[in-house]
């Protein structure tokens, strides 16, 4: 995994999302927290562009209330355990 991250996210310009189901992604996103741990501290570091569309745009936001996508109840039905989660990237 580290040699991928090297060479998927340390070692480009943009990283690129496109789109999709956004409870989906957000499990995606919650379960690979060592990719995402790397892609936000590459963003952080401006060594990398995240350009998103759709649903991979709202996943890398701080809330996605405004949206009326995410109903009461369905963070907690896609959620990971807290205890795997950082609050790392927000």
């Amino acid at each position: 995994l580290d040699k991928w991250c090297t060479e998927n996210v340390d070692g480009v310009d943009i990283v690129v999302g496109e789109g999709g189901e956004v409870v989906m992604l957000n499990l995606a996103w919650q379960a690979n927290q060592a990719v995402a741990d790397r892609l936000v501290r590459a963003v952080r570091t401006n060594r990398t562009v995240y350009a998103g569309l759709s649903a991979s745009t709202m996943v890398c936001a701080k809330s996605m209330e405004m949206t009326r996508e995410i109903q009461p109840g369905w963070i907690e039905a896609f959620a990971a355990n807290k205890k795997y989660l950082s609050n790392n990237h927000f």
